[in-house]
């Protein structure tokens, strides 16, 4: 129940008269707006000492030789300032509403109603004060049965899922829990499911958990303007473990945000309670994991099924990640939130320095969204079976290692390192450093001139050391490349008449040359 207009128009003692009934753009009676209260002044410009949703009742006795312009100005004003409608006083200033009035209220869309004068304006304002009054009885009331449902709820086995459904019910809105990486993990109805999944409602949820401090949101629905989305961290700063979203038709009011409110400290209870169970259980994992790379599977399954439901079936892959301590927490609490509802087909667990993750091959994918939504570079093994677990380990840490010497906060697979080249390890920084130290006694005879001298050799090594057609890319005379590389062969202390030496030079260049910290710029004159 809310309070109207129409409620004022309807009470046939206070003898009220509607002569201007728009209709709202949504094809309503803007007399059906709620009102807030009723107010009663004959200022001209009564707006600086209006709030929005009022009724304002006047005589008219600021109108005295009023013009038209007058009567525009005045409801503009009041349009303006969403006063909800005006009520006229008739016989005290002048006999009947104004017609200047009348078409001004038509004009602004602002509903206009006539006072009798054996109707005082405190009559209207009582009537308008006790229907304000009951309708806040009436919500307190609902807000206390509403909050003891949902506390009845909590204490269900289902504590949290019960107390999640019975909100929705209360509020007649859909509800919805996310995790620490913004995705929806419980949805009442289940039926509303797209609308928490929307880009706009997960973007701003990721937001304010970016954020890392407790605080609200509230955003339109993106298919309809009247749909409001309200957002509410769980958890305290710094330890944020989720989002509640509650959406619906309409702003939430003072009765139903105290239910919701509740039910965010209900929820947050339950959220940190999970947070201290799971570093207990964490060790649990550690252990199963340990049993399994073993090689003992049924003794890791049955660990396992007793606490937390079957490993993943196969076909599997392994995922390895290292997690920073400040992402830790959400990083995990997402894995977990993953795991319940896949039933089963995660599994993670802590193993020396990684967090190793095992997933089913259909939830891959899923694992992957999880871990870039905090950007944590990750490394997957190819598809197998528990009889290879350890190979399958092992493949994903390679992975991991070239998702690390590639710099990208995304995923590489054991079949992307398929397509690299072997040369790809002469970008290591040891090998680098080993090919500095190769070049190190040319280097002694002077930078300028050693450049020269490796430029040469990479040239006639592009031309598998024929002189004449080396020497004329170069443009010098082929005795000069022949000093050149003898010269070179001097100071490095290698006969590159052979080919192993040759080889070895040739690597060196091509680790120096693509080394960020080499002296020469430009493209490697051996790529």
């Amino acid at each position: 129940m809310t309070v109207t207009q129409r409620q004022l128009l309807d009470h046939a003692p206070l003898g009220l008269t509607l002569l201007v009934d728009p209709e709202t753009e949504a094809g309503g009676r803007r007399i059906d707006s709620v009102i807030q209260w009723v107010h009663g002044t004959d200022l001209l410009d009564p707006t600086p000492f209006l709030s929005p949703d009022n009724v304002l009742l006047t005589t008219g006795s600021q109108f005295d030789d009023a013009t038209a312009t007058v009567y525009e100005d005045y409801v503009r004003r009041l349009a303006d300032s969403n006063i909800r409608g005006l009520g006229f006083g008739t016989d005290v200033s002048r006999r009947g509403t104004p017609d200047p009035l009348i078409a001004a209220c038509i004009a602004h869309q602002l509903p206009l109603f006539e006072v009798p004068y054996r109707t005082p304006f405190i009559a209207i304002v009582r009537y308008a004060a006790d229907l304000i009054s009951r309708e806040k009885h009436a919500r307190d009331a609902w807000s206390l049965s509403a909050q003891r449902a949902v506390t009845l709820a909590a204490l269900r086995p289902d504590g949290l899922r019960a107390s999640l459904r019975e909100l929705s019910r209360q509020l007649t809105c859909w509800v919805a829990l996310y995790d620490t990486a913004g995705f929806p993990t419980q949805v009442f109805p289940s039926t509303q499911r797209d609308e928490a999944l929307s880009p706009a409602t997960r973007t701003e949820t990721r937001r304010i958990l970016a954020a890392g401090t407790r605080s609200s949101a509230r955003l339109a629905g993106e298919t309809d303007s009247a749909h409001q989305v309200s957002l509410q961290t769980l958890g305290a700063s710094g330890h944020l473990r989720g989002v509640l979203a509650v959406g619906g038709s309409s702003t939430l009011d003072y009765a139903a945000q105290s239910v919701v409110t509740g039910v965010v400290a209900l929820a947050s209870l339950a959220l940190e309670q999970n947070h201290a169970l799971s570093i207990a259980t964490r060790h649990l994992r550690t252990g199963t994991l340990g049993t399994l790379l073993s090689g003992n599977l049924a003794a890791a399954r049955g660990a396992a099924r007793q606490l937390w439901g079957d490993l993943p079936s196969e076909p599997l892959t392994v995922i390895t990640c290292v997690v920073p301590p400040e992402r830790d927490t959400p990083v995990t609490e997402a894995l977990s939130t993953l795991a319940a509802r896949t039933g089963g087909g995660v599994f993670y667990a802590d193993h020396v320095n990684e967090l190793v993750i095992l997933a089913a091959d259909r939830h891959v994918d899923d694992v992957h969204e999880r871990l870039a939504a905090h950007g944590i570079p990750s490394g997957g093994s190819r598809s197998g079976d528990y009889a290879e677990i350890t190979t399958l380990l092992a493949q994903a840490e390679q992975s991991l290692q070239r998702a690390f010497s590639r710099g990208t906060r995304g995923h590489v697979s054991f079949q992307d390192l398929r397509a690299d080249s072997i040369l790809s390890l002469l970008d290591k920084t040891e090998a680098r450093d080993r090919a500095e130290a190769f070049f190190e006694p040319v280097f002694r005879i002077g930078s300028t001139e050693a450049e020269t001298l490796l430029s040469t050799a990479a040239e006639w090594l592009e031309h598998n050391g024929q002189w004449a057609p080396a020497a004329a890319t170069l443009g010098i005379h082929r005795h000069t490349l022949k000093g050149r590389i003898e010269l070179l062969e001097q100071l490095l202390g290698r006969d590159l008449s052979q080919f192993s030496a040759r080889a070895e030079l040739w690597t060196a260049l091509r680790c120096r040359f693509s080394s960020p910290r080499s002296r020469k710029t430009g493209p490697s004159p051996v790529d």
